[in-house]
């Protein structure tokens, strides 16, 4: 078995949470280890089968047949079949209120957006149907070049129908539980700990030694590293981790410690439909007092790097590097003067939010504005497992916070993250023409170009500021002999070697 700690101040929660309904970063990967889709992703970003054995693509695009395994099996023995994927995505379109996440990304779908929006009453209307028990056909409203990576999300998971149809919500109660992906569930205690255990009627390949993984909810950063110092934990994730205890848990641990990039941009985002926000001289003003290579060396002790390009991070497709609005201090006084607040005045006391853990991102920028431009703010720090339902519940206007890559393109950032309901509120007519025609162009050279031209837009209008881009960092003990990752993930436990 392998001893993990998770993920520190996961909501609270008394059921488990079906895939589609997923919004944090760390219960995705969970349901990675429980679940599998038509398609999964591998450590280097590709794509392979896994529930589908074969695909077709026609119509220029616009057509995919799926061909599925005929021995994929949920836990409890019954077969997989084509109606568990059409179930769950057309529940998805109909409980979208329940899933903000997983509504817009559906809209490649023929008709989703539509029934999402009301002109289709009925989700047979949508371009999912189901021609025998293996076989399923998609319909998309245009051609898409990243409809498979897409696909590899949690969202697009099948769920139980025969499961559901006899429990109904209460399907996702831990002893009614049944999923399909390499492990299953043993064992979960909420907030507490959650025990997985290889699920022996899984199809796919098992590429380590796992038979069981034990992930610790309950223990903060501190409790998590001495654990890890008495071999309790054989993993230990350090993202999120006060800089001065990432610092000791590497200084205690050197020839453990693991670091590797991730798709991953920290940023400080406005509501730019609510004043003050919506005036763009004084969100510039703002984002060029920020010293980035300040918060990235001195603050975050070199554990991230500084964001002197755009919102796509290094290393996925489009990243602009040094496009970033420059620190400029003089250049920000003039900015604010600009927007009738000189010196801060008359510019009412901001308030924001971000989750604990970036206290000292936040120390910062009100350290920096108040001293240098004379704006006063008050920062909230929330439980990181809040923070995406107080982003749905309440959007609050100034905060502090990250976009992790789902799939590895850069429509998951400049289509998702500015056009979703949760972090709407900045509109721009050229810069949405430009990521709609990116979106369906097919030439990968002219998507980039056109993707590169609405970030610069995002960048200049500062909707949103890039502040760091992010490192993802982890304890492994010497018996780990192999160990995946990816910039996109950690968890590929099925392929996970431990030295007995």
């Amino acid at each position: 078995s392998i001893r993990s700690g998770l993920r520190p101040q996961i909501r609270p929660q008394t059921e488990m949470d079906p895939p589609a309904h997923i919004w944090e970063f760390y219960t995705s990967g969970t349901a990675d280890l429980l679940f599998r889709g038509l398609v999964e992703r591998t450590p280097d970003l590709g794509v392979v089968p896994a529930i589908a054995q074969a695909w077709e693509v026609r119509d220029g695009g616009l057509t995919y047949v799926f061909h599925l395994r005929d021995d994929a099996t949920w836990s409890d023995g019954r077969p997989v079949t084509a109606g568990d994927f059409e179930h769950a995505w057309k529940r998805i379109l109909r409980e979208v209120t329940r899933s903000p996440f997983s509504g817009l990304s559906f809209d490649d779908i023929k008709g989703a957006a539509a029934y999402r929006q009301g002109p289709l009453s009925n989700t047979d209307q949508v371009g999912v149907y189901v021609l025998d028990d293996t076989t399923l056909v998609v319909e998309l409203e245009r051609p898409s070049s990243y409809f498979l990576q897409l696909m590899a999300c949690s969202a697009w998971y099948p769920i139980p129908r025969h499961v559901v149809r006899k429990f109904g919500p209460l399907w996702m109660n831990a002893e009614h539980f049944v999923s399909n992906g390499p492990f299953r569930l043993a064992d979960w205690q909420p907030g507490q700990r959650l025990d997985l255990v290889r699920n022996t009627r899984y199809f796919g390949r098992f590429g380590g030694n796992v038979a069981r993984v034990e992930l610790a909810l309950s223990l903060d950063h501190a409790r998590s590293l001495a654990a890890y110092d008495d071999d309790a934990l054989d993993v230990l994730n350090l993202e999120g981790a006060p800089a001065g205890l990432h610092a000791q848990a590497r200084l205690r641990h050197p020839d453990d410690y693991v670091s590797f990039p991730m798709l991953r941009t920290w940023m400080l985002q406005f509501d730019a439909s609510r004043p003050p926000f919506d005036n763009p001289a004084l969100r510039r003003a703002l984002a060029v007092a920020l010293d980035r290579t300040y918060l990235a060396d001195i603050v975050q002790r070199g554990n991230v790097f500084p964001a002197r390009g755009g919102f796509i991070p290094p290393g996925m497709p489009a990243h602009s590097p040094d496009i970033a609005l420059p620190f400029d201090l003089s250049a920000a006084r003039e900015s604010l003067a600009v927007a009738g607040y000189p010196r801060g005045r008359g510019l009412p006391r901001l308030v924001g939010v971000s989750q604990a853990g970036m206290e000292p991102l936040c120390q910062y920028a009100q350290r920096q504005w108040r001293n240098e431009l004379g704006v006063q703010v008050e920062w909230e720090i929330i439980p990181a497992g809040l923070m995406v339902e107080r982003l749905v519940t309440q959007r609050p206007a100034l905060r502090i916070t990250s976009w992790a890559a789902d799939f590895p393109d850069p429509d998951n950032f400049l289509r998702e993250v500015i056009f979703r309901r949760v972090f709407g509120g900045w509109c721009h007519a050229q810069y949405r023409a430009l990521v709609d025609e990116a979106r369906v162009t097919p030439q990968q050279a002219r998507r980039i170009s056109l993707y590169q031209a609405a970030e610069k837009i995002l960048i200049e209008e500062a909707a949103l500021v890039p502040l760091l881009y992010a490192r993802h960092a982890l304890l492994l003990k010497p018996w780990i002999k192999h160990f995946p990752t990816s910039p996109l993930e950690w968890w590929f436990w099925q392929d996970v070697v431990i030295e007995r």
